[in-house]
């Protein structure tokens, strides 16, 4: 009997008989494979799931501490602190530790010739400035801290609110300052060289606004008022 002929006497098809040699290594698939083709979905690749998938809890907590450190670094190299008397106990100590002496005492531009120490961005500098003087021969600093005091708020507080010339946000401005009643805010160190002062300067955002408003109270709002001379008199 020949392949794929009809059987004669019985008028049905007779079936090829298949042979091993017929057979081909992975010509028929596992049946676990076409079971598990009919479940499969889109997924996505392995390096997209790498990169989609969310970190670990020891991993994301590591990431928390690297922001927590970068944030209070930060904070810690702010040049305008609020309250500067741990800057002034740190220049206390610094300028002892060189062997000098300090004056207290509060240093005009008006009255003498003054030099300006530029502090740029490092809250350090004024550092810089104590080791020039001790390498000028400078015997001792002049040094002079301001401390918001209570009394002297509310006169200007008072004054402000008295005056024709200031409106009602420089009135504002000044018992916003309240909340700073007892802070240092100015630091001066200066050392004399050959005729002129050297000052170094540390000053506080909330001390430059006092003074802004202090001279608001004090000009009239920045009017000047001539005083009559001699001559008009006569």
């Amino acid at each position: 009997m020949e392949r794929g002929k009809t059987d004669q006497r019985r008028g049905e098809r007779v079936s090829e008989p298949i042979s091993r040699s017929t057979i081909r290594p992975g010509s028929l698939p596992s049946p676990r494979l076409c079971e598990a083709s009919k479940k499969s979905k889109p997924t996505v690749s392995a390096a997209l799931r790498v990169i989609l998938k969310p970190p670990a809890p020891a991993l994301a907590g590591s990431w928390a501490n690297v922001i927590q450190c970068s944030r209070s670094r930060d904070l810690f190299m702010s040049p305008t602190p609020e309250d500067l008397t741990t800057v002034k106990d740190d220049m206390i100590a610094f300028i002892e530790g060189h062997g000098m002496s300090r004056f207290h005492g509060y240093v005009d531009y008006d009255e003498v010739q003054c030099v300006m120490w530029e502090m740029g961005t490092n809250p350090d500098g004024w550092k810089d400035f104590v080791e020039l003087a001790k390498t000028a021969g400078a015997p001792f600093l002049t040094m002079h801290a301001w401390k918001l005091e209570r009394e002297e708020l509310d006169e200007l507080v008072q004054r402000l609110h008295q005056s024709e010339f200031s409106d009602g946000d420089d009135v504002e401005d000044a018992r916003w300052l309240r909340a700073h009643v007892g802070k240092v805010g100015f630091l001066q160190l200066g050392w004399a060289y050959q005729g002129s002062m050297f000052l170094c300067e540390v000053s506080t955002d909330w001390y430059d606004r006092y003074q802004r408003l202090l001279e608001v109270s004090e000009d009239f709002g920045g009017i000047p008022i001539d005083e009559p001379d001699q001559d008009d008199e006569n």
